[in-house]
């Protein structure tokens, strides 16, 4: 998920879509969708309308994923990573896929920047009880020399 050092390698949808138009990348999902239908066992697969519907609704709802991102959330609904399709798919149940890759997709950066930004502004390499323990003992030498 840490594909935000290499944005020219995986543009997100909005600059695709900016660069090359809203229908390719929309189509570009729908291929997604109809692979996706074609590969798992669906007594009531998606109509023509759902799919372009659900592309429409990805493309303007999931803009600051990347086409890498789809791949992933494509390939995990393929391998039954997202649960039982119960023989149809439609649209809450692929929009709840985006909904929660995306939430865990934020969630991991919010980490990494909380990770990355304790790099800079701590400077001392020690774990943080041993910070804690020399921070309380400066404390109570200051308080004695006070009285």
């Amino acid at each position: 998920m840490t594909i935000a050092a290499n944005r020219d390698k995986y543009p997100s949808l909005a600059r695709l879509r900016a660069e090359y138009g809203t229908q390719k990348i929309e189509a570009i999902i729908k291929l997604h969708l109809i692979d996706l239908c074609e590969n798992v066992n669906l007594k009531r697969p998606l109509r023509d309308t759902q799919v372009d519907n659900i592309a429409r609704e990805i493309v303007a709802e999931f803009y600051s994923l990347t086409i890498a991102d789809i791949h992933v959330i494509f390939r995990k609904a393929k391998t039954g990573e997202y649960g039982e399709f119960y023989e149809s798919l439609d649209m809450p149940k692929v929009l709840s896929w985006f909904r929660g890759y995306f939430s865990d997709r934020c969630t991991a950066a919010a980490q990494q920047s909380v990770n990355e930004s304790g790099i800079y502004r701590t400077y001392d390499t020690r774990r943080e009880g041993e910070r804690w323990r020399a921070y309380f003992d400066r404390m109570e030498k200051k308080n004695k020399q006070d009285k």
